[in-house]
Order: C-alpha cells, then structure tokens, then sequence
C-alpha cells in the first residue's frame, strides 16, 4: 500500500478523551454524545430517507 500523506492525527486519537457534551444546549438535564453502534445504522438511514431532515 502506498501512503500518499501523513497521517493528520495519531494512532488511537481521541482514545481515552473525555467525550464531548452538549450542555450548553437547551435540552433539560443536557445531552452526552456516545460512540456510535452498529445498531444505530436503522435510525440514520431511516432519518436520511425524510425528506424534511435533509
């Protein structure tokens, strides 16, 4: 395999960062952004068929 440019971030980035929050919006108790799952595939395609979401 060729490399064609340098990686931009190292190996296992952002492993081991605290996950970002969404605390500064207006959803009570806020919100926590989770690695996405295998079993959220259904929902995002599902979502991406509305056409009033995209």
């Amino acid at each position: 395999m060729f490399v064609v440019a340098a990686p931009l971030m190292p190996a296992g980035y952002p492993a081991g960062a605290p996950r970002p929050s969404l605390s500064s919006l207006p959803v009570e108790g806020g919100a926590v952004l989770r690695p996405w799952l295998l079993r959220d595939a259904a929902a995002v395609v599902k979502a991406f068929q509305d056409p009033d979401l995209c």
